[in-house]
């Protein structure tokens, strides 16, 4: 670590200027204030929010931003102390790779959600289980005995099959047809069931948008492979994939996102209060 950016820390200090903490719990990404609050030789001690301070718990890593550092540093968790907000910081190092380039929340599913994968070149599905989604991506974990290089590189086609779980509420036309699967019923993956079209029937008045209530519904989302990733101590494959879901798969997995950051949100509260109390 560079004289020069605990000189930073130290003039940041005395102005009671903030640094941005940026963490990732559970694929969301954290980042909020923190006030450095006193500067030692080689460390740091910060005051920040409770949600920064569940993930330093986790990680016991941190990276800080700021205006006024030309990059942005990576620091390991050297103190806690969760009553007082506060943190110690330490072992810098100035981050070689960028951080923060993913712009879309994403969430990671709180039971295992498993599915179906369908390339273009292939007649056949394979199951897959859902690693994370956000509103345009999914990462899905493939078994090493269903993963073709040549069938996942980037830019094959697939379909992916995949029932979400919880209730979500969507808007329903007349002019558009939707097929669902409720809590309870079976799980085909049948592909003409499990399709959701938008048959487009244009009016000069639309009829007005009906609430309809859905619980654990099918969806089957297009998209396009992104990357891939061995996982050799799983013996299986991560695949990212770039989503282009219809208005129905849209409305559906926005609701998942939305729900999961609230679960999230709960979960960093009650943790929170157990290390806040010493427990």
């Amino acid at each position: 670590m560079a004289v020069d950016y605990m000189t930073v820390f130290w003039n940041l200090a005395s102005g009671r200027e903030t640094v941005s903490l940026i963490n990732v719990y559970k694929r969301i990404p954290i980042s909020y204030p923190a006030t450095i609050i006193n500067v030692g030789e080689s460390a740091i001690q910060v005051i920040t929010e409770k949600y920064q301070l569940v993930c330093l718990y986790h990680e016991r890593e941190t990276f800080i931003q700021s205006p006024e550092l030309s990059d942005i540093i990576f620091s390991k968790v050297l103190g806690l102390d969760p009553a007082a907000s506060t943190a110690i910081l330490g072992e810098f190092e100035v981050v070689t790779k960028t951080i923060g380039e993913r712009r879309e929340v994403r969430v990671c599913p709180k039971m295992p959600i498993e599915g179906e994968v369908q390339s273009e070149d292939l007649a056949d599905t394979y199951r897959g289980e859902m690693a994370d989604i956000s509103q345009n991506g999914l990462g899905i974990y493939l078994d090493e005995r269903d993963f073709y290089p040549r069938v996942y590189r980037p830019g094959r086609k697939l379909t992916v099959c995949f029932k979400l779980p919880g209730t979500y509420q969507v808007l329903e036309r007349k002019n558009y047809a939707y097929a669902s699967s409720q809590s309870g019923s079976e799980s085909r993956f049948d592909r003409s069931s499990l399709r959701f079209s938008a048959i487009h029937q244009p009016k000069p008045n639309p009829e007005p948008a009906n609430i309809r209530r859905l619980v654990s519904p099918e969806i089957s989302v297009n998209g396009v492979v992104a990357n891939s990733m061995p996982l050799e101590s799983q013996r299986r494959h991560r695949i990212g994939i770039r989503l282009y879901p219809d208005e129905f798969g849209r409305m559906i997995i926005s609701q998942f996102i939305s729900q999961r950051q609230s679960e999230i949100i709960q979960e960093i509260n009650s943790v929170y209060q157990l290390i806040s109390q010493g427990e």
